[in-house]
């Protein structure tokens, strides 16, 4: 529960902070209450400027800034994590062989096996072989 006595309030990690400088002495009282509102909403629409920047430059150095805003928000998901759906197909055309055949039986089965599996199955598979969840 955050404390109402003073112009502070909760960080998005949870450590109570002042909302403006010296915001710890400042008593908060029935006359300033909607100034501390105001504050206390300016305060969380910007506390993560910085880091939202970082991430922004970093994109920049991979994906030109122009072309985010061309993009929805599912568009550059999928750019950046990949697909959600990890598809049979998609796997069958990108898997290398090494030792052994395609049409090795072994190779049928385990294909037969992939397919049979639901979608989070095969993300858990993805995930013990390669690391990663999404294709």
């Amino acid at each position: 529960m955050i404390p109402l006595d003073s112009f502070v309030g909760q960080s998005a990690d949870g450590k109570m902070v002042p909302i403006i400088p010296g915001g710890n002495s400042i008593p908060l009282t029935f006359s300033n209450r909607k100034e501390y509102v105001e504050r206390a909403i300016e305060y969380r629409l910007h506390e993560m400027d910085r880091q939202v920047a970082a991430v922004r430059e970093g994109m920049s150095w991979i994906v030109p800034v122009p072309l985010l805003s061309l993009l929805t928000a599912r568009q550059l998901e999928q750019m950046v994590c990949g697909l959600p759906e990890i598809s049979v197909e998609v796997l069958k055309k990108v898997v290398r062989y090494r030792e052994v055949d395609e049409q090795q039986q072994l190779v049928q089965w385990f294909w037969q096996t992939l397919e049979e599996f639901s979608n989070e199955e095969r993300v858990l598979f993805m995930r013990f072989v390669s690391g990663r969840s999404r294709l």
